[in-house]
């Protein structure tokens, strides 16, 4: 069933998701193809947490503004370890 984000979760996604986009311009090749992909990815983890802490959740359930912080540190806590690899 679809999933729909809280208010909060997507105002935090397009927080990250524009902040993400000035720091990837400022990238080099192989950081910013990664960025990329790790962009989609904080939304796929974002629903990994909401489905932990509500497994059993209505369907008109949201993803709230806390799973989203926690998959948005997730995603650039992968961010920084591909620049450190990168490096």
């Amino acid at each position: 069933h679809l999933v729909r984000l809280g208010d909060g979760a997507k105002a935090a996604f397009v927080r990250f998701y524009e902040e993400n986009g000035v720091a990837t311009d400022a990238a080099d090749d192989d950081l910013r193809a990664d960025m990329g992909r790790l962009q989609g990815y904080a939304l796929r983890f974002a629903l990994l947490f909401h489905c932990c802490r509500f497994p059993a959740a209505p369907a008109d359930h949201r993803v709230g503004a806390e799973d989203m912080a926690a998959a948005v540190a997730l995603t650039r806590w992968f961010v920084r370890e591909s620049d450190r690899v990168y490096r």
